[in-house]
């Protein structure tokens, strides 16, 4: 299982929580923004893959083609963890459950 698979499996718990919660905790545009950025991490994976096999197979004496190599992983693992960090931020949000969702009195 990849990080992807991961955070889609984490991202569905969050949507079922949130739609037995008596009160939504997280919109429905929330929701839907990660399913869409999920779409787009996939994509991003398959170019850090293809950076990193370029970065293998980069000839070592060429050292501005390595750090051009770098410099493109740098921008991509930047958006790989800001993607981490909103399905983060939607986690936490979770952790309110218990609130809106106290027993009736």
């Amino acid at each position: 299982m990849n990080i992807h698979d991961e955070m889609s499996i984490v991202l569905n718990a969050l949507s079922l929580l949130n739609r037995k919660s008596k009160k939504e905790i997280l919109t429905q545009e929330e929701i839907k923004e990660q399913e869409e950025n999920l779409l787009d991490f996939e994509k991003k994976m398959k170019k850090i893959e293809e950076v990193i096999n370029q970065l293998r197979s980069a000839d070592s004496r060429d050292v501005q083609s390595v750090t051009d190599l770098l410099h493109e992983l740098h921008f991509l693992f930047e958006e790989y963890l800001w993607q981490i960090d909103e399905i983060h931020t939607l986690v936490k949000k979770m952790f309110y459950y218990e609130d809106y969702n106290q027993p009736d009195e």
